[in-house]
């Protein structure tokens, strides 16, 4: 489209009235292009995955000169007609599924249940085993509880080898909710030699 198809929507003085434009509008922000005298900010139906045919856009102007003086700009128009095609199982199959996965069925036996309960829709094999693995894994029981945890914090309070794991200090109401201070002897001990401590988190948790 040419620059005439662009039509005056507002002309604002910061970036966040731009975001308050924007999301008013249904749209969001897919790029941003730093030009020789302004910077401009691109967006798009915000729904875009959904409804691919979609042609609303949005722009904001940015002057250099003129950093106060924002110019917010659209074109075309919501076209939510068209919804694109999802790849994904129908949310009835995938509720079925979930509840025969966690009473323990087979897939085989998952397999005719779907059926059973949803004879007008054609379920792929392989999608069909995709999900099934998928909801096995979200209902996994955990293979370390809570008492056990506590257990284990407890047996390391303390230790009599200097490099040996103790756990001076810990919080545990459940598995969201926890914090464990791992050292050892050797560790505590080189505190009183030095103003500096360091303490490391670790940076991700594997569960189970």
């Amino acid at each position: 489209m040419s620059a005439s198809n662009w039509i005056l929507l507002s002309i604002v003085n910061l970036l966040d009235d731009v975001k308050a434009v924007a999301k008013s509008h249904g749209v969001c922000q897919c790029r941003t292009n730093n030009l020789k005298d302004h910077t401009k900010y691109s967006f798009k139906c915000s729904q875009y995955r959904k409804y691919p045919l979609c042609g609303y856009e949005l722009k904001a102007t940015v002057p250099d000169d003129d950093p106060d003086s924002i110019t917010v700009m659209f074109r075309d128009a919501h076209n939510h007609d068209n919804r694109s095609q999802s790849s994904r199982l129908a949310s009835p199959v995938r509720q079925s599924v979930s509840k025969y996965v966690g009473i323990g069925l087979t897939e085989a036996q998952i397999r005719s249940s779907v059926s059973v309960d949803h004879p007008s829709t054609p379920v792929l094999s392989t999608k069909l085993t995709s999900l099934v693995q998928t909801e096995r894994r979200n209902n996994r029981p955990e293979i370390f509880s809570v008492y056990d945890f506590r257990k284990w914090c407890n047996d390391h309070q303390d230790g009599t080898v200097p490099h040996s794991t103790i756990v001076p200090f810990y919080h545990c109401n459940d598995v969201n909710d926890l914090f464990v201070l791992f050292t050892t002897k050797r560790l505590i001990q080189q505190i009183q030699s030095t103003p500096l401590l360091q303490v490391d988190a670790t940076y991700k948790l594997t569960w189970n």
